[in-house]
């Protein structure tokens, strides 16, 4: 099956069985990894400019950062999150009868609605009337990161928009060890919550890019070692292969890393074209979006669609070098224990003591006026935040 793919990364939202007539992307980076798999397809810069060539499926995770609640949230309209419509112009163009798109969660409720209705008739209008929303998390794939996106489906084809909705068969174990021993929480946060999760890790994200070349924004504690995570460790927690990335710098790994489509969550997408059997569907008729929907432009309505509950993967110490003898730096574990104290947040207790012994040993300042070994140590009542810790884990186990 011959397809197109658009924001095409590092492939995360790719077809197992087709071949693409041509790859799109702006990220040069992404070009190196997408001509190890795809060595003889032709790559192109911007969406705007694709040729019109003829196609059965069009593949588009289109950027984001208008439509992210971390980001600018200009919605559909913005600069960036925009490129959408030349998407659906370009599948269009290339005589598609499906399309698949990925974006995150908060399409569904941005200006309450407003820019997912605009998403939905956009593609009806284009000649998909048939088009199924779902909102799908990699740890359904066996992958411990808990990383929600909203897969779209507009098909000129009923049966494989319903597709979407089939059941989930995950590869590997999905479920917590007896031993289980590691934890994952990001080391830049502490104003709100640094999600701590036991078996698995929060959303990867771009992250920062130091000078030595880039690091994660999660970190991980097992026994008294706290670390970020590795650019080997975010690939595998993608579910990509890290020989793709060899002479890579890191810093780009860790950005495009961040940026990508879980790959068993892509595959599952692009796969809803080859599925052959009739989906049957538990259907709520709606007023607005809801997490996992249907829309039929023949009749204009909107349904909810009632998904099987499904485990979800923690199994975090599978993906971990236990060999690794990294470590948060003792500035980022102060830093990261003023925030969290002033802020009137908790943490675990074995968190706590590791990062405070850490941050018993004061090292020189880097990228930063703020001298958080002085707060923390001269400023902040350490007593009293850990007695904290225990009143809250005791009223937990209550």
């Amino acid at each position: 099956m011959k397809y197109i793919s658009l924001f095409s990364g590092i492939g995360g939202l790719e077809m197992e069985q087709g071949s693409p007539e041509y790859l799109c992307d702006s990220d040069r980076d992404c070009h190196v990894v997408l001509r190890r798999v795809f060595p003889c397809v032709p790559i192109h810069e911007d969406v705007r400019c694709v040729p019109s060539v003829k196609a059965e499926v069009c593949l588009a995770g289109w950027p984001c950062q208008d439509l992210t609640i971390a980001g600018r949230q200009t919605g559909i309209f913005g600069k960036n999150s925009s490129l959408f419509f030349h998407a659906v112009t370009a599948a269009k163009s290339s005589g598609v009868h499906t399309f698949i798109g990925e974006n995150v969660p908060n399409l569904l409720r941005a200006r309450k609605g407003h820019d997912f209705r605009v998403v939905i008739e956009t593609l009806a209008e284009a000649g998909f009337p048939f088009i199924s929303w779902r909102t799908l998390n990699a740890r359904q794939f066996g992958l411990p990161q808990d990383r929600d996106r909203v897969i779209i489906v507009a098909s000129k084809e009923r049966s494989i928009a319903r597709a979407l909705h089939r059941g989930i068969e995950h590869g590997g174990s999905v479920e917590e060890s007896a031993s289980q021993r590691t934890s994952g929480f990001y080391w830049t946060g502490g104003k709100r919550s640094i999600c701590f999760s036991e078996g698995f890790v929060p959303t990867l994200k771009v992250g920062a890019s130091p000078p030595k070349g880039g690091t994660s924004p999660v970190a991980v504690l097992y026994e008294k070692t706290v670390r970020k995570l590795s650019a080997l460790e975010c690939l595998q927690l993608q579910g990509f292969d890290s020989s793709l990335f060899e002479g890579i710098v890191l810093g780009s790994v860790f950005r495009m890393a961040g940026n990508a489509v879980p790959l068993p969550m892509g595959r599952f997408a692009a796969g809803s074209v080859h599925f052959s059997n009739a989906v049957s569907l538990c259907l709520k008729k709606a007023g607005l979006f809801c997490r996992d929907g249907i829309y039929d432009d023949q009749s204009k309505q909107i349904f909810c669609v009632e998904s099987e509950v499904q485990s979800l993967a923690e199994n975090l110490d599978d993906f971990i070098d236990f060999d690794s003898t990294d470590s948060l730096s003792n500035q980022a574990a102060a830093g990261l224990l003023v925030r969290m104290i002033s802020a009137g947040k908790k943490m675990p207790i074995p968190l706590f003591d590791v990062l405070y012994d850490l941050s018993l040993e004061k090292t020189k300042l880097r990228g930063t006026k703020v001298d958080s070994f002085d707060i923390l140590h001269n400023s902040l009542d350490l007593d009293a935040y850990r007695k904290f810790l225990e009143n809250q884990a005791a009223l937990a186990e209550v």
